[in-house]
């Protein structure tokens, strides 16, 4: 047979034994925080309930309630409660950009030269793969402006990436 606590030990007739005040204060106190607890739960639950989901994203990503004020905690708190009841889970922190590529930068006049850096940000390779493609012959040889200094005509530079374009709209690629 289980043993049961003071309080809960019976006597001949099987009644509980009455409560010392200790124990019923203990109880008390236990059901009191329940109380509590439970008081707390539901305003969390309650505070975005009629919230619609677009604008619960809003509020997450700007930290701001409804009225624009920064969230409090408790704000916070239901926010997040709300969320997960709309959508399973909460979003992650970091805002995933999905595939946007920034405009194709122009290039410049024809007349322009081009440093090797500026070649390479504007046909998308490394320094390295730059000078491969040189010594391939599969780009045009720089020129030399000073004996220190390398640089391409942008018209090259405009010829290579137009190329590069025709390659890769060609059929059967």
């Amino acid at each position: 047979m289980a043993r049961r606590a003071p309080s809960q030990q019976t006597t001949d007739n099987s009644r509980p034994r009455s409560l010392s005040l200790d124990d019923a204060s203990t109880l008390a106190a236990r059901w009191e925080a329940e109380y509590e607890d439970y008081k707390h739960e539901a305003a969390i639950q309650a505070h975005f309930r009629d919230e619609p989901p677009g604008k619960l994203l809003e509020m997450w990503e700007a930290g701001r309630n409804e009225r624009g004020r920064k969230l409090s905690r408790f704000e916070a708190e239901a926010l997040a409660c709300a969320i997960c009841n709309a959508f399973g889970a909460l979003p992650s922190a970091k805002r995933v950009e999905r595939e946007h590529k920034p405009p194709p930068e122009k290039i410049p006049p024809d007349d322009t030269k081009l440093s090797a850096k500026d070649v390479c940000r504007l046909i998308g390779v490394s320094p390295s793969t730059l000078k491969r493609l040189v010594a391939r012959g599969d780009f045009p040889q720089p020129m030399r402006p000073t004996e220190r200094r390398i640089a391409w005509p942008a018209s090259d530079v405009r010829l290579f990436v137009e190329q590069m374009e025709e390659r890769r709209n060609k059929p059967g690629r």
